[in-house]
């Protein structure tokens, strides 16, 4: 091949200069489109060295101004290419040291655009070599997060008129708003008509792989199923375990339609937990619950469920006697405040033993029980189940 003929037609296309050089940094053929005033022979060498063990172009800053300098390793050659200035913001990973701080930015250089010099990188390098690269591999091994900021917004961009073009919109937020809002307030019916309304917005289209495209879209809406359940009262480690297991079931499935009913599954499956919580709250309210006293009595216990509980402490946050609170407590509920504790902590453990896989000594010590002993006790005082018995009956497999 004429690697001069293609050195000129990089060095024209980029207006700068196309050196080749031996893999041990001897010069052999230089074209120049450029007056070259921003390196000298031995940090060259030393980049050379550093760009010959690449199989993949490097792209290195030269300065501080965006100047950058470009090597393309081959089989027997190496192609040094600079240099030029991009005017894309970049955060490069690779720099060529410069003995001159400043001196560098009066240097008249041309300005490449991105696409272009890398494209030219490519045609340099896939040539010469069997297996071919393309432009993700040359940005993920130049660049820091830059380049891809700057796909997504030309994508960004490239998206809003295509839907404008189209007359296409995504589906209404006020239908999100009520969907995720059913979840919160526990409202299974509300959820069901939710999933009825007919509108004119579509999803937005999440990959290129259809399959993919739905898979992403239901672990978002399960993501944000499970947040919505945590605002709705459903503890913050049950809902992202939950979360974690159909996520990591849709992962394992092919067919859209079974992908599609898994996900209203977990939708469905978080509203009634908080469904149940609401209605277990309001079981505990009695008609003589109304005292302000007994209502941050309970707020106190369930911020604090993962700690040990003590009356006393409870009394002194909320500026009461101790006494005082623990016999209103039994006036109102029916049953001691230390009684409820033990009560709410093993509810919480219940849904433990249900949507995670914990072990029993680790949800012993999670919920602040002394020993795992201590904690079948009393769990089995109130299932009338031991921690093993209940999670064989009704855990998640």
């Amino acid at each position: 091949m004429n690697t001069l003929y293609l050195m000129q037609y990089i060095a024209n296309l980029l207006n700068t200069n196309v050196y080749k050089y031996t893999l041990e940094g001897i010069p052999l053929e230089q074209t120049s489109s450029h007056q070259d005033g921003l390196t000298k022979p031995a940090v060259l060498e030393s980049f050379l060295l550093e760009a010959c063990s690449q199989d993949i172009p490097i792209i290195l800053a030269a300065d501080k101004h965006q100047r950058i300098y470009c090597a393309v390793t081959i089989p027997k050659f190496i192609f040094l290419v600079g240099p030029v200035y991009v005017k894309t913001p970049l955060r490069f990973l690779h720099h060529l040291p410069m003995s001159d701080g400043n001196s560098e930015a009066t240097v008249p250089v041309s300005e490449c655009d991105l696409d272009s010099l890398v494209q030219a990188l490519l045609l340099l390098r896939n040539l010469f070599c069997k297996v071919p690269l393309n432009e993700n591999v040359v940005f993920s091994h130049n660049f820091i997060e830059a380049q891809m900021n700057q796909n997504a917004k030309k994508h960004f961009s490239d998206l809003i008129f295509q839907n404008q073009e189209a007359g296409e919109m995504h589906n209404p937020y006020d239908q999100e708003v009520r969907e995720f809002n059913s979840i919160r307030n526990g409202d299974i019916k509300q959820l069901e008509q939710s999933w009825r309304e007919h509108f004119n917005g579509q999803y937005g289209v999440l990959a290129k792989d259809e399959l993919r495209a739905i898979k992403n879209i239901c672990i978002v809406v399960i993501t944000l199923a499970s947040r919505a359940a945590i605002e709705g009262g459903v503890s913050p480690e049950i809902a992202y375990s939950l979360s974690d297991s159909y996520i990591y079931q849709i992962e394992e499935l092919s067919d859209p339609q079974t992908i599609t009913y898994l996900c209203r599954e977990a939708e469905y499956e978080y509203t009634q937990m908080v469904q149940d919580i609401k209605k277990q709250k309001r079981n505990q309210t009695s008609k003589n619950s109304n005292h302000p006293r007994i209502s941050q009595c309970k707020d106190y216990i369930f911020k604090h469920l993962h700690e040990k509980i003590y009356i006393k402490d409870i009394a002194a946050a909320l500026n009461t006697n101790a006494n005082y609170l623990a016999e209103l407590f039994i006036r109102s509920e029916g049953i001691s405040i230390s009684s409820f504790i033990i009560q709410e902590k093993v509810n919480l453990a219940k849904n433990l033993l249900v949507y995670s896989k914990y072990s029993y000594s680790e949800i012993a010590a999670n919920l602040a029980f002394c020993s795992q002993s201590h904690f079948g006790k009393h769990f089995k005082e109130v299932t009338n189940l031991t921690p093993k018995q209940y999670r064989e009956a009704f855990g998640v497999r």
